[in-house]
């Protein structure tokens, strides 16, 4: 549960900051989640609120140059550039009666004559995205010797994938627009926990050999991963 603190900005704005006391954080961060209109302010169990208050303050200027981030999302529309696998293509539409999406080279051909582009667009990804994950999924858990048991895509806002007790696989429809490194470790993460439920060594161990691209794939999440919520399903 998040408690909900505002600071202010050097010219003039505010930040809304949603406090999340997180047992497994090491430290105090701040994250961007596009679209939820605030900022996640993570602080480990048993550090005080005025201290990661203190922190957030001394990033009042990351916090603004973000703000816009936090709070405006576009959705799919004709003639916008976007990332598939991690290559760049351009949406362009059809005024059809016919209901589909048609990938062909470097374009995402929309045939829809109800100008529902955003709709069939993130529909399309979310197909690509568990087609994509059910294929790196089954091929990591065989390397294990485990089995899962089912795989959704959903639109996670703050992780990009889960394992449950029961072996049901989650991801985040939206890193189907990440490259291909990117999906390989997050499906090599979630297929390990199919053998270890923690963050041990062990489990450590297991990612680096399902998945030899990982800490390219981390920095690159790092780095562009909030971009990606930024895109579509609005």
């Amino acid at each position: 549960m998040s408690n909900f603190h505002q600071i202010h900005l050097p010219r003039g704005k505010s930040a809304l900051l949603a406090i999340q006391i997180s047992p497994r954080a090491r430290r105090i961060s701040l994250r961007v989640v596009p679209g939820k209109g605030c900022f996640d302010l993570v602080v480990p169990q048993g550090v005080a609120t005025a201290k990661a208050l203190e922190f957030a303050q001394s990033k009042a200027y990351w916090l603004e140059s973000r703000c816009e981030i936090a709070t405006k999302k576009q959705p799919f529309a004709k003639g916008m550039l976007i990332q598939f696998r991690g290559n760049r293509i351009t949406i362009e539409t059809t005024q059809q009666a016919l209901r589909r999406v048609e990938l062909t080279q470097d374009k995402l051909i929309v045939w829809d004559i109800r100008g529902n582009v955003d709709e069939l667009v993130s529909d399309w990804l979310k197909h690509q995205a568990k087609q994509r994950f059910l294929e790196l999924a089954n091929e990591k858990a065989a390397k294990l010797g485990k089995s899962f048991n089912n795989i959704k895509v959903r639109d996670t806002k703050t992780r990009w994938g889960s394992c449950s007790v029961r072996g049901n696989l989650n991801f985040s429809w939206r890193l189907i627009m990440a490259p291909d490194f990117v999906t390989d470790y997050i499906a090599a993460h979630e297929v390990a926990h199919l053998a270890h439920m923690n963050h041990s060594p062990y489990f450590w161990d297991k990612v680096a050999q399902l998945s030899p691209n990982s800490k390219k794939a981390k920095d690159w999440l790092r780095e562009y991963g909030s971009s990606l919520h930024l895109l579509g399903g609005c």
